[in-house]
């Protein structure tokens, strides 16, 4: 609902910035969504680069479904994620099973569009 809410969900930022040290992943990615529609891009940004990177399969992909929805506000992020997506190739390339292969679609679909 917040998300639908846009700039007039700013009354609740407070509640959603505290909301981005959340014990739970999805509370954060869910938290920074909202507020990267309220202007507080770079916090966003922070909190879904940190899950991609450390993140769990399922977590790293709900940030990278975020990062896309974020569209041209994902830029600051675009060498970070770039760099993330070769490692990911590389890993791939390796038979490394540990990168899921929809994860590596999903980033590299978004880093060639920004």
């Amino acid at each position: 609902m917040l998300l639908l809410l846009k700039e007039k969900a700013l009354p609740v930022k407070d509640s959603l910035l505290s909301r981005l040290d959340d014990s739970s992943a999805d509370v954060q990615i869910a938290a920074a969504e909202a507020l990267s529609h309220l202007g507080y891009e770079k916090e966003s940004l922070a909190i879904l680069l940190k899950h991609i990177k450390y993140g769990s399969p399922m977590v790293q992909l709900h940030a990278a479904n975020v990062l896309e929805v974020m569209g041209n506000k994902a830029k600051p992020v675009a060498k970070e994620l770039r760099t993330v997506v070769n490692s990911m190739e590389k890993l791939k390339a390796q038979g490394d099973s540990h990168w899921e292969n929809y994860l590596l679609a999903a980033l590299s679909h978004t880093v060639s569009k920004l």
